[in-house]
This record gives C-alpha cells, sequence and structure tokens, in this order.
C-alpha cells in the first residue's frame, strides 16, 4: 500500500470558487495586488525532486503517489539540480506550474507569491513549449480583462485569482482567501455504474449515502481507456437537471484522489439550470 508523504509539505493549497457573476466587480477592485493564470483542465500535482530516489515523486491533492507523463519526470530530473517542490497541473505529457514552495532545502511558503512565482521563473524559464512550463502570471485590470476574454474564446476551463503578496498555506480555507478559482464550466465526481456500447458509462451520485441516482450518461473519448465499473470519474458540464441528469457532459478522466464515497449530491454541489423564477 502506498504510504503518505509528510503531510506538512506535500499537500497543495486549495481555492475556493467565485461566481462569473462576481468575477467582473473582484477585477475592477483588486489593482496591481493580485494576478491572474488560467485554470488548466488537469490533474493537481506536486512534483518532489531531489529525493535521492532518482526521478522525482508525483502526488496528487492527496499527497499519495501517483502516475504522471515519464517525459514531465525525465525533463525535470535532467534539468532541474537539487532538491525542489513544484505545485502545477499535469494535462498529458505538459506540466504547468504556477508555483515554487522548495528549492535547495529552503521553504519558500512563507514567502509572498509574487516573490515565489520569480523564483519559479528562474528555474523553470519563461512560459515554453517544453514538458515543464511555468503558467503565465498577468498582472493589472486592462491585461487581466483582456487575458480574461482570451480564455473564454478557446474555452479554458476558468481563471485563477492570486494574491501576489500571500504566502502559501496548505489546505482550503473556510471561505474567501488568497487564492480564488472561477470555473467556466462546473465539475464533478461521479461513479461509473455501466458500461455501455460504442465507448459510453453510466454515471451515478450517492443520495442519502448509499442509495445511487443515474446522472446520465458520458462518451469516452478515443484517447482515455473505458473506466471500470466502481471507477470514479472526473465530468465537466454546463449545468445539471434538477433531478440530476448532466446537460452536456465531458469525460475528463478517472480520479485516483477521490473516494467514491465523496461522490454524492450533498458534497458534489451541482450546478442546476435555473428554473424559470430564477431567470429574472
Amino acid at each position: 500500500m502506498m504510504q503518505r508523504e509528510d503531510t506538512s509539505r506535500t499537500l497543495p493549497q486549495l481555492l475556493n470558487p467565485i461566481t462569473e457573476d462576481t468575477l467582473d466587480l473582484f477585477i475592477a477592485r483588486m489593482g496591481d495586488r493580485w494576478g491572474a493564470q488560467e485554470k488548466f483542465d488537469g490533474k493537481r500535482i506536486l512534483l518532489v525532486g531531489g529525493t535521492g530516489e532518482g526521478k522525482p515523486l508525483a502526488l496528487n491533492r492527496s499527497g499519495l503517489p501517483c502516475r504522471i507523463s515519464t517525459e514531465i519526470l525525465d525533463y525535470a530530473a535532467i534539468q532541474f539540480a537539487g532538491t525542489f517542490i513544484l505545485d502545477g497541473e499535469a494535462i498529458g505529457d505538459k506540466y504547468y506550474a504556477f508555483d515554487l514552495l522548495e528549492r535547495f532545502g529552503d521553504d519558500l511558503r512563507v514567502k509572498p507569491y509574487g516573490a515565489r512565482y520569480q523564483a519559479l521563473l528562474r528555474l523553470c524559464g519563461h512560459p515554453n513549449g517544453w514538458p515543464i512550463s511555468p503558467a503565465p502570471l498577468i498582472v493589472g485590470e486592462k491585461l487581466v480583462r483582456k487575458f480574461l476574454a482570451e480564455l473564454k474564446a478557446r474555452k479554458a476551463e476558468g481563471i485563477v485569482l492570486k494574491d501576489l503578496l500571500a504566502p502559501y498555506t496548505a489546505g482550503r480555507p473556510a471561505s474567501g482567501g488568497p487564492q480564488l478559482k472561477c470555473p467556466f464550466y462546473a465539475k464533478c465526481s461521479a461513479v461509473v455504474v455501466k458500461q455501455n456500447e460504442q465507448r459510453s458509462v453510466m454515471l451515478a451520485l450517492y443520495q442519502n449515502a448509499t442509495e445511487g441516482v443515474i446522472v446520465g450518461n458520458v462518451t469516452i473519448p478515443a484517447n482515455h481507456q473505458v473506466p471500470p465499473i466502481g471507477a470514479v470519474v472526473e465530468i465537466r458540464y454546463l449545468y445539471a437537471y434538477r433531478g440530476g441528469a448532466l446537460y452536456q457532459p465531458v469525460y475528463l478522466g478517472e480520479r485516483d484522489d477521490v473516494e467514491p464515497e465523496a461522490c454524492s449530491f450533498e458534497k458534489q454541489t451541482l450546478k442546476y439550470k435555473p428554473e424559470p423564477e430564477e431567470e429574472a
């Protein structure tokens, strides 16, 4: 069985969401203290290097070792000498780094994000097409608004807003916080309860802890394996109908860091289609 790493060092900082209808006012008020980055549609990974065990170690958001592309691990092993802990998102053979938590044994978490990002650029170079690339950081209202329009135009997952003066704190604040995310589409984790024909699976969420409620089917893209019954999978969708069905679901992949018990209506907090009286 895989063991957890020291959670004081290897659990990520988690972000609270804000809604799109509050985003405009937030950008107008954030000034130059806050910056913006793309919210990537990948797998959250802490990349731990220089442990004396050969290639760097990939840890998921629960602090457990997990698999990612060997191209990412090989690149880090060759390019980055010494110890480091990167925070970022893995998407296929690419790793988009957005934070540097440790370097040469120095704990950078206490430093403001702006300083950590500059340290990240010194380690990784500026945004490029390499296997590990820093996520661009945009500062200033005019540039952030242009960036936001670009993200929406290419149907990105969302935008992240970060306080440039804040330290790094593992876990999720009870509310608010120095790092906020605004997804353009909703996501949820669901359990596979049936494999259909034509590369499709049936999904369910739990209700009252044990009762499964079908929330629709989703097609599995050709570049993914069809997940087995009982697997927890990540789904992107436009909204959910009252009663559970997901509208325009898109399969994103399996989740090895989410337990089936977390796939409930209470914990997933679905984004529902507004009722007629709510649309005024």
